[in-house]
């Protein structure tokens, strides 16, 4: 065990990097990004050598600690992507190599895939060459999404219109996704949830595992930021934002993945050396 330097309790929100942009909240967390500078000297004068961040949520401002120097390395480890990775090329991203890599891993030494939201996105890049493409607007609420294919085993007990929270400005043009892939729950704000058995794998765009406050925490996050973000459609009920939303996907969230882990149970080979290969 090393010796303990230093702890710093830090803050994101509103975001950091919002202030260092032009606009109404220029300059506006200068007094936080100077804390930050501070911790960051001490640090260094205490010769300060590995940074453990905590947190609850994901810590953009972490970026100002491990991503600011050579000298320094991380691992990203939350499920979700700081503001300006959404809209990066994929192959601009730090870890696009070690993302490559992992999905190269799924195809040699895993039985089944499920790659959700950016992850989704990327394998569809990767695996497909599929195009994505920016939203005129965000995306941002529950939707009535339609089931295009009821016989699938991943869709067992779904109702004919679920309704499915939705969080992101970016879609996959429908045309580029290839005719391996087929759709299976579609809607008129993009794909939502595709089969690809070449690659042994389904693509989730959207959020079924969301729980009843993730996308109220998300625009009080976006309204404590600044940001013109508008209430997410069908949430709050009558548009309240002082009542609790209400859960209307839950049901469809264990069923899917229920159903997509008996698959796995009811087909993974007996003999380990055949998990991963393409039959």
């Amino acid at each position: 065990m090393g010796k303990l330097a230093l702890v710093a309790k830090i803050t994101h929100v509103p975001s950091m990097y919002l202030s260092e942009l032009d606009g109404p909240r220029k300059g506006t967390r200068q007094d936080a990004i100077d804390g930050h500078m501070e911790i960051d000297r001490r640090c260094r004068a205490l010769g300060v050598d590995t940074i453990v961040v905590f947190d609850t949520h994901w810590l953009v401002n972490a970026n100002y600690h491990i991503n600011c120097a050579p000298y320094f390395k991380g691992t990203y480890t939350s499920n979700e992507l700081p503001h300006f990775i959404a809209n990066m090329p994929f192959e601009e991203v730090r870890y696009w190599k070690e993302m490559v890599e992992i999905m190269d891993w799924t195809q040699t030494n895993v039985h089944h895939t499920m790659f959700i939201c950016w992850g989704a996105q990327a394998a569809l890049h990767y695996f497909h060459k599929a195009r994505r493409v920016r939203r005129q607007s965000k995306a941002f609420g529950v939707f009535r999404h339609r089931i295009v294919n009821p016989r699938s085993v991943y869709l067992r007990g779904f109702s004919d219109s679920p309704m499915i929270p939705v969080s992101r400005i970016n879609d996959m043009d429908r045309d580029s996704l290839g005719p391996d892939i087929e759709i299976l729950i579609d809607s008129d704000i993009g794909v939502c949830f595709l089969d690809d058995p070449k690659h042994r794998a389904v693509h989730m765009l959207n959020h079924l595992e969301y729980d009843n406050r993730s996308l109220a925490d998300e625009y009080e996050r976006d309204v404590k930021a600044g940001l013109d973000t508008p209430q997410p459609v069908n949430l709050f009920p009558n548009g309240d934002t002082s009542i609790e939303p209400e859960n209307r996907w839950r049901s469809h969230a264990h069923l899917l993945f229920q159903n997509w882990i008996n698959e796995i149970y009811q087909t993974t080979p007996f003999e380990m050396d055949r998990i991963g290969s393409a039959s």
